[in-house]
């Protein structure tokens, strides 16, 4: 019997909704933000990429969410532009 890898999920979220596309309402529990908040980075373009699929539908793919964390981690003020993993939210 051959094991298919686990796909990324993200702690906090059924592995049905971690597997594709978030809603905002999850994005900004999981985050633990307001949804004006995310609204403010989505205007400004500096939130975590998003599919507008309607113009009152908006989901985040979970991947790309998971990609936009790991680029913002930070391990202490002093590294404005070191990159380090984002573990506490994803595990393999």
């Amino acid at each position: 019997m051959s094991h298919q890898p686990k796909p990324h999920t993200i702690v906090g979220l059924p592995a049905a909704k971690s597997a594709g596309l978030l809603t905002i309402s999850e994005v900004v529990h999981l985050l633990r933000i307001s949804r004006w908040e995310l609204s403010d980075w989505r205007s400004k373009g500096s939130g975590p990429p998003y599919l507008k699929l309607s113009y009152r539908i908006i989901r985040y793919p979970r991947r790309a969410l998971a990609d936009w964390l790991n680029q913002h981690m930070r391990s202490k003020v002093s590294d404005a532009g070191t990159v380090c993993q984002f573990r506490a939210t994803l595990r393999e």
